[in-house]
């Protein structure tokens, strides 16, 4: 199997990016969001990431920054888009960029990562239901999917409340 390279993406690669993003999400909204999020304070350049196999890009995630309502201090990220190419999907991709993105917004010093998914697939990462953890859902989507992961052993300890996730996704 051949070995997937991770890291944090390149100016020379945004429009492989978009295109990958476009190719598994069938619109252009998700496109359209990583755009918007570079361009806003959420954008953490070493958290959006580019997994490449065969020289390709195979994949993107980004996590974008933003602040828990009651608790400031805490540095959160959101994990949003997920996306790999259809012709490299279920080959560790996908896995691949996440395991290194958390590992990145840890070594970062970030906390909490916020995500809305398939709870089946992100629980082997590490993330529990925000809402038994005590978070709101801030969207109109189903509870089951709107996830947290602890980047430490007390991130999760002590805080819940509301949480507003950056502009882009709310626009």
């Amino acid at each position: 199997m051949p070995k997937i390279s991770v890291g944090a993406e390149e100016n020379t690669e945004t429009s492989k990016i978009r295109n990958v993003v476009r190719a598994v999400f069938g619109r252009e909204d998700e496109a359209n969001l990583v755009e918007a999020l570079r361009e806003s304070h959420a954008y953490r350049p070493n958290l959006s990431l580019v997994a490449h196999l065969d020289g390709d890009a195979a994949g993107h995630v980004m996590f974008s920054k933003f602040v828990l309502d009651d608790y400031p201090e805490k540095d959160a990220l959101v994990l949003a888009p997920l996306a790999v190419s259809p012709e490299h999907q279920r080959s560790g991709v996908g896995s691949e960029l996440v395991r290194v993105g958390l590992q990145t917004a840890r070594e970062s010093g970030y906390e909490l990562v916020f995500l809305h998914g398939d709870s089946d697939y992100y629980e082997r990462f590490g993330f529990t239901p925000a809402i038994d953890a005590g978070f709101e859902n801030p969207f109109d989507m189903p509870d089951e999917g709107f996830l947290v992961c602890g980047l430490a052993a007390d991130s999760l300890a002590d805080v819940a409340g509301t949480l507003t996730y950056p502009t882009p996704f709310r626009e």
